[in-house]
């Protein structure tokens, strides 16, 4: 066969057979004899690469190569390991570049690995993108290959793209980070934002493959995805995403569409794992940072993320939000973007000061039928066998979930909560083993987060074994400091175990709690205070606590203190659970414990309907000393005892 301007002698180093235009490793000027051929190439060639291709210091062995046309490079033997573009970085006194600048063009790689390549010069256009930069209006579809150790100053060490790129089954990245010593293991790629990928503006598919072991300076460890003047979509499929590092904000993947932009991204993960991620700053916490899995924050309310499948675990937000997954808006003042999970997602072993496993501020959280949201033991567990829970480090909110400011979380049937834990530093303001609810900042309603609860009798939501310690923690399954609806949850198995521990099931600090045909069983408070429900009132603070349906606070079989009883701080003012409709739960539906000063006839404990059905008389009181307590049909302590 013959190529217009080849020879097709197999003497030399390039020629042209039935598969395409072969460019072979052997002999000098390698890497120019390949920019040549991409150069001269038309619309439909296929280039072949033999060997290692490494550019040098010699004249014109080195440079970005440019991809015009709609062109085919591929590995000779299909075997990234074999066939290799090095852009050997500055090595011998050569100009640092990249590998491929895809402008105007179509690039489809396969078999192939890049590494090497950097983007570090000041220029415009120079410090992007250190593997390949693929610019506005181009494509580029790489399958079966390898990008590894390459750098850029700004974004993108391994890839930029603002147009339209597709990673089928390869690996971005190592297993050893950019600065890592081992000369037997490839490295991860580089950048100030988006160390591994970064896309923006245009759409980025990843299908299989890894994003691994890479590091940014700024957000996005292994992935940068945003959009800054259009609706970009990202999808990514069965890929693992793991051991990536970024400073502030999404370790493993970060995404943003910019305050100054009306439009929004798309981003759809189904059956990922996003493993072992991390933030590295130690700075304070900021409701601007976090997601040391994924971070992502929005301008509009169109933006969404949906995880479908898979599993967020074991990443470290450190002391910022979302260990998991945090969402967050930048627009103040505004509830924007939705974080979806379905099919059986499940978020565990991540660690964070608020929500452990994932946290929304100002934002929107749906978690649907089958997702977990923690373990089969504790964070801390040993067992190699069995999934962790979710914790909060420090002064934490949520071990499971924070729900904070405006932030709306609606939970459905079949979800399950469990062995979390939210380490609360010695004070009342922390908690919420399995699920934070409020704004720790604000007493306002209009900035109350609001949970709701979707279960249903045949499959309700449970919140099991979730724990607040480190001394005063409140809330072991919810602490609820803003807008609550629980509907066939079933929540047991909480505690607050330490000493000033207060709410093992429920901590209602602030806002309103209401349970509907929901259950708190076999929960402890070892400070003796609400084992099963905490309702707590200041002069700041107020919580109402709401019982309907088939709702009960099962007693313990004693009668103690802080074994799953109902706790009414009512030594400020009245404070009591509220009554809506008939109770139709088995009796009794609760046991209600008030301070040692407040056992007397004037103590109000009931309000709403407390005489339909003779609800008052589903309840009973712990003991004082040897004196039995019981509620009238006024709703308040008495003595005695009314009729059956």
């Amino acid at each position: 066969a013959e190529k217009e301007g080849f020879d097709n002698s197999q003497n030399v180093v390039v020629f042209y057979n039935s598969k395409g235009l072969e460019v072979s490793a052997a002999g000098p000027g390698a890497w120019q004899r390949l920019k040549d051929a991409v150069e001269r190439a038309a619309d439909g060639d296929v280039i072949i690469v033999n060997g290692t291709i490494q550019a040098t210091s010699a004249s014109d062995n080195f440079g970005d190569i440019t991809v015009s046309k709609s062109i085919t490079i591929r590995g000779k033997n299909g075997n990234p390991a074999t066939d290799i573009l090095d852009a050997n970085k500055d090595t011998g006194g050569k100009s640092a570049h990249r590998i491929f600048n895809v402008t105007g063009g179509n690039l489809t790689m396969e078999g192939l690995t890049l590494t090497g390549g950097m983007a570090i010069a000041s220029g415009v256009g120079t410090n992007i993108g250190g593997g390949i930069y693929v610019g506005v209006n181009s494509r580029a579809e790489l399958k079966n290959c390898i990008i590894t150790a390459c750098k850029a100053a700004r974004v993108g060490g391994g890839i930029y793209s603002e147009g339209e790129l597709i990673l089928d089954n390869c690996t971005i990245g190592g297993e050893q980070y950019y600065d890592g010593m081992d000369p037997a293991k490839p490295k991860g790629n580089t950048a100030s934002s988006g160390g591994g990928v970064s896309s923006n503006q245009g759409n980025l598919t990843i299908i299989g493959g890894a994003v691994t072991y890479n590091t940014a300076d700024g957000p996005g460890g292994g992935i940068a995805f945003g959009s800054n003047d259009r609706t970009a979509t990202l999808k990514v499929t069965g890929t693992n995403i793991s051991h990536n590092k970024a400073k502030e904000t999404g370790g493993g993947i970060y995404l943003s569409a910019p305050g100054y932009s009306e439009k929004y991204v798309n981003a759809t993960l189904q059956n990922v794992t996003v493993k072992n991620n991390e933030l590295t700053s130690t700075a304070a916490n900021d409701l601007t940072k976090g997601g040391g899995g994924i971070f992502f924050t929005n301008y509009t309310n169109g933006a969404t993320l949906t995880i479908i499948g898979g599993s967020i675990e074991g990443n470290n937000a450190r002391n910022f939000n979302g260990g998991g997954i945090y969402i967050t808006t930048e627009r103040d003042n505004y509830v924007n973007g939705t974080l979806t999970l379905k099919d059986g997602a499940r978020i565990s072993g991540n660690s964070a000061e608020n929500g452990g496993g994932v946290a929304v501020n100002s934002a929107k959280l749906i978690i649907e039928s089958g997702c977990t949201i923690g373990g089969e033991q504790d964070y801390d567990g040993m067992d190699t066998n069995k999934t962790k829970g979710n914790k909060t480090l420090a002064m934490g909110k949520g071990g499971g979930i924070y729900v904070g400011k405006k932030a709306e979380c609606t939970i459905k049937e079949g979800v399950t909560i469990r062995h979390n834990t939210a380490k609360a530093s010695n004070s009342t303001l922390n908690g919420g083993g399995g699920i934070y609810v409020g704004d720790p900042a604000s007493t306002a309603e209009t900035d109350m987060g609001t949970l709701i609860v979707e279960g249903t009798a045949d499959n309700p939501v449970n919140i099991q074994d979730c724990i607040t310690n480190d001394n005063s923690g409140a809330g072991g399954g919810i602490y609820s400091k803003g807008k609550v609806t629980l509907t066939h949850a079933r929540i047991s198995g909480c505690k607050a175990p330490d000493l000033a521990g207060t709410g093992g099931g429920i901590f209602v600090r602030h806002g309103q709690c209401t349970m509907i045909d929901s259950e708190v069983r076999d929960c402890e408070a070892l400070s003796g205070a609400g084992g099963g429900v905490y309702v707590y009132k200041d002069s700041l603070f107020s919580g109402l606590f709401t019982m309907q349906g088939s709702s009960r606070i099962v007693p313990s079989g004693d009668n103690e203190k802080g074994k799953n009883d109902i706790f009414l701080k009512n030594d400020y003012d009245d404070v009591y659970i509220k009554l809506s409709g008939k109770l139709t739960g088995a009796r009794p539906v609760g046991c209600i414990t008030v301070p040692d000063g407040k056992y007397n006839p004037s103590t109000k404990v009931l309000d709403g309907d407390i005489t339909v059905d003779d609800n008052y008389k589903k309840f009973t009181v712990t003991p004082k000393g040897t004196q039995n307590w019981y509620v009238g049909s006024n709703g308040a302590l008495t003595t005695t005892q009314p009729s059956p």
